[in-house]
């Protein structure tokens, strides 16, 4: 019996993988055809508009839209110190705060966040304007979101809130809160202007 040469032998070892792949590809074929999708899936609810008797599509009304228009800036015709007095009020307020936070005592924690809370009050509060027209305090906005949520039942109401670069987050945020409790969710924010 002759033996192969070592030429021979590495030819004859390919494999062909050809039908092995169409086998595969066969059978996910047929595992996702015949996959049961969950009862979840099956029961979704789908938005399909309404047919007439006529055979054409009921549409509904659309809503109209309001746009509801806050804004909170530091005015320095008012107060020409204003920005001085918020600059060293902050940084007042972070220092405490970063204190409180790195305190070796919780006697000196506590006593860093008192601190910080009455720092935290000094910052200047920013004027508001609902509209255009001057906002005295956070309970006379949410007194405006009042009467726009009774007036406008049948709108939809999109909040753009307006702030300049230099409010503190914390009145944001305060602003945000009275309209989300209100059930005006649709809060978009202003782009900046540029000057």
């Amino acid at each position: 019996m002759k033996r192969a040469s070592a030429g021979q032998q590495e030819q004859n070892t390919e494999l062909n993988i050809t039908p092995m792949i169409d086998c595969v590809f066969l059978l996910l074929i047929f595992f996702v055809v015949t996959m049961k999708y969950p009862q979840i899936e099956r029961n979704m609810p789908a938005n399909l508009p309404k047919a007439t008797a006529e055979g054409q599509e009921e549409q509904e009304p659309e809503k109209e839209v309001i746009r509801y228009y806050i804004r909170l800036v530091y005015d320095e015709s008012r107060d020409p110190n204003v920005r001085r007095r918020l600059r060293s009020a902050v940084s007042a307020f972070k220092q405490a705060d970063y204190q409180a936070a790195n305190a070796s005592t919780v006697g000196e924690r506590e006593g860093q966040r008192e601190l910080a809370e009455d720092l935290k009050q000094r910052i200047p509060r920013p004027e508001m304007l609902a509209q255009g027209a001057r906002v005295r305090s956070y309970g006379a906005l949410d007194g405006q979101l009042m009467l726009l949520e009774r007036s406008a039942e049948d709108a939809d109401v999109q909040i753009i809130l307006d702030a300049d670069r230099e409010v503190p987050f914390m009145f944001v945020a305060r602003v945000q809160e009275i309209c989300l409790r209100r059930g005006f969710n649709k809060i978009s924010f202003a782009e900046k202007r540029k000057k």
